[in-house]
């Protein structure tokens, strides 16, 4: 459009120069029209470079902005991806732990039934022993009695035994005889035994 315009300004130009222009031909009125569209030209290749140089420096800030942002995003997406490769790792760590915390439960649940099996025996087993307790105590009460009968006998025999009296030591001899017979005679218990 620049060049179209020169061209006819030249054209205009050498026109005007000549003897036969005068103010109202149709030659001055093109020339004349072609001045205004050549200043109009003018303007308006300056708001347009005007208008460029705006939206060249807008751009130049929106894409230094973005360039910033993908910076600091590429930054984010590293530090994210640290992250991820971490937390992975910790997964993997609480998988393992928590396997082991299960066979340790398994365990401890396999080692309270034994334990309370082994109560269960050992209640039943005291419950049976309480029942023949009076069972017990009477047997003892009865050999405890027997013991002391006996110990009073022996004591009266080994009385009569260290007796200076022939009689009565041959008598102590006798009842030491009958309590303890010798081995070579079974009968004698059995025929002296009160």
């Amino acid at each position: 459009a620049l060049v179209l315009t020169a061209l006819w300004l030249s054209i205009g130009e050498a026109a005007l120069t000549g003897d036969t222009l005068s103010s109202g031909s149709p030659v001055a009125k093109i020339v004349e029209m072609l001045k205004d569209m050549s200043s109009k030209s003018d303007e308006d290749g300056k708001a347009e470079e005007e208008t460029f140089s705006s939206f060249k420096c807008h751009s130049t800030k929106v894409i230094e902005s973005k360039a910033t942002k993908m910076s600091d995003l590429e930054e984010l997406s590293l530090s994210l991806e640290n992250k991820i490769e971490k937390l992975t790792a910790l997964k993997g760590e609480l998988a393992s732990k928590a396997v082991s915390v299960k066979k340790d439960l398994e365990k401890n649940d396999e080692t309270k039934r034994e334990a309370d099996s082994t109560r269960e025996n050992s209640h039943k087993s005291f419950l049976s022993s309480e029942k023949e307790m009076p069972t017990n105590l009477k047997t003892l009460s009865q050999a405890l009695t027997s013991l002391k009968e006996t110990e009073k006998k022996s004591a009266a025999t080994e009385l009569l035994a260290m007796s200076s009296n022939a009689e009565l030591a041959a008598l102590g001899r006798q009842l030491q005889e009958v309590q303890n017979p010798p081995a070579s005679n079974p009968f004698s218990k059995v025929f002296l035994s009160p």
